[in-house]
C-alpha cells in the first residue's frame, strides 16, 4: 500500500459574523503509487479551532506508521504538527466563497444523495429546516462561506469539505502569495504542561506491546499504531495547554519503543465463549501448536520469547496475565539487561 505525500499547506481564516474565528485548511497531495505524480490542493476541514487541531492531529496520527509523508520521506507526527501550528500563526485572509448546494448522485456533488441523512440531520440541529425543505424539493440552494458559516460548518463536519470550494474567487488560490492577517493567528501562550501518565506496557514480540488499562493486559497491536493513536487523540490536550504536543509524543513513543519484555511465566487468556467463530478457530490452532490449555470455555497459551509473535494473532479481546516484576526478585544480571533494554534508542528502534 502507498502513502500519501505531502508537498504543501494553506491555513486560511476569516471572522465567522457569530464571533469565532473560521479555518479553512488546504493541503497539497498526491498517492505515492498513482503516476504521474500531479500534487493537488484540496480543503481538508472548515470550521472552529478545536476541530481543526483535530483534523492536524488526526492527519499526523498517519505519520508515525509512513502512510503520510513528505517527499524527503517520513515526518515525525510532532513535526507535521509544527508546520501547521506555524502556517496558523498568521493565516492567509480567507476570501468568501459561494458554495451552491444540490442533492446528487454525481461524484462532486456538494451533496452527494448517500451523505444526505447526515446533512440533514445536522440541519436539523442549527434549524435549518429551509434549506432541508429546498434540497429535497430539487433546488439549488445558494449560500455563502462567510455569511452562511454556521450552516457550512455544519454540512461539511459530516462530508468530505472540499465539495464546498468548487467555486474560488478569482486570483486566488491556496498557495498562492496572499494578505496575511495576525490577528486572526493562532498563537497561544505555552503554558506549563501537566503531567501524563503513561500506562505500563510490556513487549510480546518486536513489534507487538501489551498495554495495561485499568488492572487488563491487553494487546494494543503494532507499536507504530499505539503510538499514531495516542496523537490523534492529543489534540484536546494541546487545546489545555498549548505547546505540549512535542514532549508528550516523544515521551509517549520511547515508552512504547523502549517497552520491556514481558517476564517469563506470561499467559494468555482466550474466553472462546465470546470468540467469533474464526477467532474460536484461531485461537484453538494456536493453542494447539503452543502447547496452551483448552478447556470448553478458554484457552490459556503461555509466553515464550519464540511464539510471541504467533500469540500477536489471538483475538484483541484476549486477556494476558502478566507477573509484576515489582514483586519479583531480579537477579543483578536480569535487572542489567532491563536497563539495557531501557536504553535502546529510538532511532535503532525506529530503523528497524
Amino acid at each position: 500500500m502507498g502513502s500519501t505525500i505531502t508537498t504543501n499547506r494553506t491555513a486560511a481564516a476569516f471572522k465567522s459574523p457569530g464571533g469565532p474565528t473560521i479555518w479553512c485548511l488546504f493541503e497539497k497531495t498526491y498517492e505515492q503509487n498513482v503516476h504521474p505524480h500531479n500534487p493537488r490542493w484540496n480543503c481538508i476541514y472548515i470550521g472552529e479551532i478545536d476541530g481543526a487541531l483535530k483534523k492536524i492531529f488526526a492527519c499526523a496520527s498517519n505519520c508515525e506508521g509512513g502512510l503520510l509523508r513528505d517527499r524527503r520521506g517520513q515526518i515525525l507526527p510532532e513535526n507535521y504538527i509544527k508546520r501547521w501550528i506555524a502556517e496558523m500563526s498568521v493565516p492567509v485572509e480567507m476570501p468568501d466563497v459561494p458554495i451552491k448546494l444540490r442533492k446528487e448522485e454525481l461524484l462532486h456533488a456538494t451533496i452527494p444523495s448517500r451523505h444526505w441523512n447526515d446533512v440533514k440531520e445536522r440541519l436539523s440541529q442549527i434549524d435549518r429546516q429551509d434549506i432541508v425543505t429546498g434540497v429535497e424539493a430539487g433546488q439549488e440552494m445558494s449560500v455563502s462561506l462567510h455569511k452562511d458559516s454556521e450552516l457550512v460548518c455544519a454540512i461539511y463536519g459530516v462530508i468530505a469539505p472540499w465539495r464546498a470550494m468548487k467555486a474560488m474567487p478569482s486570483g486566488w488560490a491556496p498557495g498562492k502569495e496572499s494578505v496575511r492577517d495576525e490577528e486572526l493567528g493562532y498563537s497561544p501562550l505555552t503554558v506549563p504542561m501537566r503531567h501524563i501518565e503513561v500506562p505500563r506496557m510490556r513487549r510480546i514480540d518486536a513489534d507487538n506491546r501489551l498495554v495495561e488499562k485499568d488492572g487488563v493486559w491487553r494487546n494494543e497491536g503494532w507499536a507504530y499504531r499505539i503510538v499514531g493513536s495516542y496523537v490523534e487523540k492529543l489534540w484536546e490536550e494541546e487545546l489545555r495547554a498549548p505547546g505540549s504536543y512535542p514532549r508528550l509524543i516523544r515521551e509517549f513513543r520511547q515508552a512504547v519503543m523502549n517497552a520491556p519484555v514481558v517476564l517469563p511465566g506470561a499467559e494468555a487468556v482466550v474466553d472462546l465463549r465470546g470468540c467469533t467463530q474464526p477467532e474460536r478457530e484461531r485461537s484453538l490452532e494456536i493453542a494447539k501448536k503452543l502447547g496452551g490449555r483448552i478447556t470448553a470455555t478458554e484457552a490459556v497459551i503461555p509466553w515464550t520469547e519464540q511464539n510471541g509473535d504467533k500469540m500477536a494473532y489471538l483475538p484483541a479481546a484476549t486477556i494476558w496475565r502478566v507477573p509484576n516484576e515489582r514483586v519479583i526478585e531480579h537477579s543483578s544480571e536480569q535487572e542489567r539487561e532491563y536497563e539495557e533494554e531501557e536504553d535502546e534508542s529510538l532511532e535503532c528502534v525506529l530503523s528497524r
